[in-house]
């Protein structure tokens, strides 16, 4: 150690800071070297995670694509059966409807013959009765009949009694 009494010469003073300035760029520089090499291989980590993340996210969004035109395609499937199947529904809703109309127009028919049938048959049943129970000889003729029959028999009465 140096003796605060002791003097150093101005130009070995000066030579001893170009050497401590020299060490210290030369110092400076290396750790530039060495913090620009661990930049570059940060720089070349971050980029190979960056492409091994895209990477991946494109394989997972590949996955869900493929997975979702999948299910897209199933669902599509399943709702053109369902369309199908209501078309074949509604086909045959519209075919009972038919039936059901002409059913109901049958029985109208068939009621309004029947409303026919009873009113005629209200109407000239009770003539036709009347004309096959309606007897054959009137009340006239029934008094015609027991006058002659009177007569004739006064008539005999009078021969024999004569």
């Amino acid at each position: 150690m140096a003796n605060e009494n002791e003097f150093v010469r101005k130009d070995v003073y000066e030579a001893d800071q170009r050497a401590l300035m020299s060490e210290i760029k030369l110092g400076n520089a290396e750790i530039l070297k060495r913090f620009d090499q661990f930049a570059i291989e940060l720089n070349g980590k971050i980029e190979k995670i960056n492409t091994d993340l895209n990477n991946k996210i494109d394989k997972v969004n590949a996955d869900l694509s493929s997975r979702i035109d999948k299910l897209e395609a199933q669902t599509n499937s399943r709702f053109d059966k369902l369309e199908a199947r209501i078309e074949i529904i509604d086909a045959n809703v519209q075919y009972l409807n038919k039936r059901l109309d002409d059913t109901q127009l049958y029985m109208n028919w068939i009621l309004g013959l029947i409303g026919i049938l009873v009113a005629v048959a209200v109407v000239a049943v009770p003539g036709f009765f009347r004309k096959i129970f309606k007897p054959s000889i009137t009340l006239e003729q029934v008094e015609e009949l027991i006058n002659t029959k009177i007569e004739q028999a006064f008539m005999n009465h009078r021969l024999t009694v004569s």
